[in-house]
């Protein structure tokens, strides 16, 4: 299965400390999650709380995928998720660093809803293009959310969509930009 949604790495020794996806794909309906929380620390002590966080996630994401399918209630369900974890889960900052991005497709519709990330970009027609910008109301702050992020309906789609956690910004769309901070672009 290719993914659908990314985090851009950030320009560090470590470009995706404290990153994960999951996704689930069931009768042409997909869940795609990206995120990252607890980038400050450790890479020993971020992988294990990154690993059981994505672990727990994509076992949620099984359970989502196999109720009806309805826009609105997978990407509250997948909030729910985020917002229903412990904060020693989230590892030293208690998800206070927290980024996600969300896209889901079913019954013939697409959506994307984030928080904690400056921008939502797509690949439309072989170009990146700006689907959700810096200052969106959807995009919130970094950190769990305390209620329900937005939701941005899709009018375009595209095989692949990313997004820069905060405080990251892009400052190129020229090919090769995002590309590079991508890193196994191949997995799409």
């Amino acid at each position: 299965m290719t993914r659908c949604i990314a985090l851009l790495g950030s320009e560090t020794t470590y470009p995706f400390l404290g990153h994960l996806e999951a996704q689930v794909e069931q009768d042409g309906n997909l869940i795609s999650v990206a995120a990252r929380f607890a980038h400050r620390s450790t890479p020993k002590m971020t992988f294990q709380h990154v690993r059981k966080v994505e672990a727990d996630l994509r076992i949620r994401l099984v359970q989502i995928a196999v109720e009806p399918p309805n826009l609105s209630d997978w990407i509250r369900s997948v909030w729910d998720f985020w917002m229903q974890l412990s904060k020693s889960d989230y590892g030293p900052d208690a998800g206070s660093d927290l980024s996600v991005v969300i896209y889901i497709r079913c019954d013939g519709h697409e959506a994307i809803s984030a928080s904690g990330v400056t921008g939502v970009w797509g690949l439309i027609d072989d170009h990146w293009s700006p689907v959700v910008q810096l200052g969106h109301p959807m995009l919130g702050k970094t950190g769990v959310p305390y209620e329900f992020p937005g939701v941005f309906q899709l009018n375009r789609s595209s095989p692949l969509f990313v997004a820069a956690p905060h405080p990251d910004q892009v400052v190129s769309l020229e090919h090769g930009h995002i590309e590079k901070r991508l890193g196994g672009l191949n997995d799409r």
